[in-house]
């Protein structure tokens, strides 16, 4: 049984954890805390400066993630239009799920369901049911996320969730990976596949970074002086985007299930996209783990 929406934030706790989540913002974990420590990025302005949305919190991506090129999937035979996201001109973004408010379907003390029921519109011509749910575990925050087509036909899909961790300036970070797609306009438009895992051991400055890498290994991991955060997904999530604004003081690990641009990608024939399409009734589910230490003991 649904529990009526809310524009109050929802505040879970479980042992040395704390986090709170606003439901009605696209379904957003807007601050997470281990022992008083951000892990997220919080959230103090929902509409900052320079900026479409906050660069903070934790939000679903669903039912896709990342850019959609010139706002066009092609899927077989024929070309399906998109909406343009008004912050990201000529393309689609991230799917219409992290700006949709979303219903608190439960909600306890130390987790909360929120379900999505959308309907087909010009931002995604399929309408979908969407499930999301935090746990606060002895141990780590756990988010689960499910995504089931509604439509008559088959539903191109993918899910991903968006994490802003909180990284300060020297803050190091380690994962694995074997194939590097195109992120930024300026990257060279080909993929580059790897037989072999890269490892990435580096440490965050004041540039910006944006990265599309597949195949990941499954965990990254984030070094503070005060703390050290894993990040761990489920095996379909098969990709990571990792992304940091110049000057900021956050890093996205963002465990997704296909490339960016996948689905256009996955028509043009290359392999390792990750594109998946749900038959009507279908559903694919995903989850993310975050787990913390204190003090930082591994590089």
């Amino acid at each position: 049984m649904s529990v009526s929406p809310t524009n109050a934030p929802l505040t879970i706790a479980s042992g040395d954890w704390r986090a709170e989540i606003v439901p009605e913002r696209g379904g957003r974990m807007a601050r997470l805390t281990f022992r008083g420590a951000e892990v997220l990025e919080p959230i103090t302005d929902w509409n900052p400066p320079g900026r479409a949305w906050p660069g903070a919190g934790l939000y679903p991506l669903v039912p896709y993630s990342n850019r959609i090129a010139n706002a066009r999937l092609r899927i077989a035979d024929r070309a399906v239009r998109l909406r343009v996201h008004p912050f990201a001109a000529p393309h689609a973004v991230h799917g219409p799920g992290h700006r949709r408010p979303w219903t608190v379907e439960a909600a306890g003390r130390d987790g909360a369901t929120l379900r999505l029921d959308y309907e087909a519109d010009e931002d995604w011509p399929w309408a979908f049911e969407s499930v999301l749910s935090f746990a606060l575990e002895d141990d780590a925050l756990a988010t689960a996320i499910t995504l089931r087509n509604r439509a008559a036909e088959p539903m191109p899909a993918g899910l991903g969730l968006h994490p802003f961790f909180h990284a300060p300036d020297g803050t190091r970070y380690a994962f694995s990976y074997r194939d590097r797609w195109q992120q930024l306009e300026t990257d060279p438009p080909a993929p580059r596949f790897g037989d072999d895992p890269i490892e990435v051991r580096d440490t965050v400055t004041r540039e910006g970074l944006a990265a599309c890498l597949g195949r990941w290994g499954g965990e990254g991991i984030i070094s503070r002086p005060d703390l050290t955060i894993r990040v761990s997904s489920s095996a379909n999530l098969t990709h990571l985007v990792v992304y940091r604004a110049a000057a900021s003081a956050f890093l996205c690990l963002e465990p997704v299930s296909h490339a960016t641009d996948g689905f256009n990608l996955h028509a043009e024939g290359q392999p390792h996209t990750g594109a998946t399409f749900l038959a009507p009734g279908e559903t694919l589910a995903a989850a993310m783990t975050i787990a913390c230490t204190p003090p930082a003991t591994t590089a």
